[in-house]
């Protein structure tokens, strides 16, 4: 049976990024509740392992961030010390969005601070990413070990969360393979952009475990738990279709194009009323923590709390007068 039969069809309601914004209102947990310092984690992972995740602004688009995983001749699997240059990265990401500092080493950090309203997740080359690298063994660590898991998975839902929690709008550019822990970090991004040529499959149950990144979490939310039962417990290849038809992806592209799709979906929250004008990057950044915030509270009332704290600060304030103005301008040409 294909994956289009399987996975009975029902609406998914997909297209506004559900993700949270507690991390800019929350202080930070450097203790787990399990005893795990992340410090510690993040110093003893820090030199285990090849690869390197990067961050850049790009000059032609200063609204948008791009992360980078590469691994060569390892489809750009997580080594150890990827891992901590991931979360170090979320701490730049952090810093800038929520305390006005800039992402380094981005380029044109101070012009793409300003106008900042996304991120694009992508793997180097033809591969998104394919995990865990586990050739990452060493005299120090045996990834194949009780306490390994742990650390591993203390470290990466703390990342992930706090990157989903980020006030930026974030796409999952997909090439080539998401498997493993690839296709759990899919999860973490507001919308999944996947090629033609893509594949994207949860192998956890063939590994004899679950995830271990905090995608079951994620996935059941996107799909809801029929589906994301399913998809975590029979493995299936879901290719770029498949992923459209459950409701995994929100788009499609050609292969080697993801990346540029990604981009243009991101540039459609600037918006354009049709003469010029464009939203503004931190009310784009304020609608991402009010709809995270829904997403991740149990609680209807505090999040009506939090969205009219978030309404009562802007309100008045010099974006909102001036779009007033322009507003009511606009208003007076047209009835003339």
């Amino acid at each position: 049976m294909s994956i289009h039969g399987a996975l009975f069809s029902r609406p998914v309601l997909y297209g506004l990024g559900l993700s949270a914004a507690r991390a800019c209102v929350l202080p930070r947990q450097l203790t787990t509740a399990a005893g795990l310092d992340l410090n510690s984690i993040r110093a003893t992972f820090g030199g285990i392992g090849n690869g390197r995740v990067t961050l850049h602004v790009a000059p032609e688009h200063p609204e948008i961030a791009i992360i980078e995983l590469s691994n060569k001749g390892r489809k750009n699997a997580f080594s150890p010390s990827m891992m901590v240059q991931l979360s170090d990265i979320v701490d730049q990401l952090e810093h800038a969005v929520n305390h006005g500092r800039s992402p380094k080493p981005a380029q044109n950090a101070s012009e793409g601070l300003n106008k900042l309203i996304g991120v694009i997740v992508k793997g180097e080359s033809d591969s998104f990413c394919s995990g865990f690298d586990l050739s990452c063994s060493t005299e120090l660590v045996d990834p194949l070990q009780p306490e390994f898991g742990k650390q591993m998975s203390t470290l990466m839902h703390d990342t992930l969360q706090r990157f989903q929690k980020l006030p930026l709008i974030s796409i999952a550019a997909v090439e080539g393979y998401a498997i493993g822990g690839g296709a759990e970090l899919t999860t973490a991004c507001d919308h999944r952009v996947v090629a033609k040529n893509a594949i994207v499959r949860f192998v956890q149950v063939k590994m004899g475990v679950v995830p271990g990144w905090g995608g079951a979490t994620r996935l059941t939310k996107i799909l809801g738990k029929s589906k994301a039962l399913q998809v975590l417990s029979s493995s299936p290849k879901l290719s770029s279709d498949d992923c459209m038809a459950i409701g995994l992806a929100d788009a499609v592209a050609d292969p080697g194009d993801a990346v540029e799709k990604s981009k243009r979906i991101l540039n459609s929250y600037l918006g354009d009323a049709g003469d010029g004008t464009q939203h503004s990057p931190q009310i784009i950044r304020n609608m991402k923590r009010v709809v995270q915030y829904a997403d991740d509270c149990h609680s209807i009332s505090e999040s009506l709390t939090y969205e009219r704290s978030i309404f009562q600060s802007l309100w008045a304030a010099e974006i909102n007068l001036t779009a007033i103005k322009n507003a009511t301008k606009k208003r007076e040409k047209t009835k003339l």
